[in-house]
């Protein structure tokens, strides 16, 4: 009897666990990714706020770190505010999945307009980890980001997804 409960049980971990599992995680991840870009290009940082669990940490290179979702909406508000209308394109380069967290590597590309109209591009790797919470949805709770010279430079084109 024990025997037929635990290989139930180990079943049914296994369907939890699987291919298929990460496989939604990835979706509702790529989603997360999506609703971001979005919300950011148009100004809205009511949308960006459920994005983020509460204690999120922002973490960018030459910055301190931001440590509450208001400290992380407020320096990409501000960044916004200054008329900086930036371009980036991330690419997945891992992921790993250990419910209710999500680890994801990404190499970055950016492009910003300087104070002189010419085109800053800058790229390097970032670190997001993802926390699933209590309402099912996946948000940042930590992201990280440096410069790293193995992303090779990356024009972005008009079909890169602003």
């Amino acid at each position: 009897m024990l025997a037929a409960l635990f290989a139930s049980l180990g079943l049914a971990l296994a369907t939890v666990n699987g291919p298929q599992a990460d496989e939604d995680v990835q979706k509702a991840l790529d989603q997360v990714a999506a609703d971001w870009r979005a919300a950011y290009q148009a100004g809205d940082f009511d949308a960006m706020s459920d994005l983020y669990e509460p204690d999120t940490w922002l973490m960018t290179r030459d910055r301190p770190a931001r440590k509450t979702r208001d400290a992380v909406l407020g320096y990409f508000e501000a960044s916004r505010a200054a008329g900086a209308k930036a371009r980036i394109v991330f690419e997945q380069e891992s992921l790993v999945v250990d419910h209710p967290y999500a680890f994801k590597t990404a190499h970055w590309w950016l492009e910003v307009p300087g104070a002189n109209g010419d085109m800053i591009k800058d790229r390097g790797r970032s670190f997001v980890i993802f926390k699933q919470g209590d309402d099912g949805q996946w948000r940042i709770w930590r992201d990280m980001d440096n410069h790293s010279p193995d992303v090779p430079p990356r024009d972005l084109s008009a079909t890169d997804t602003p």
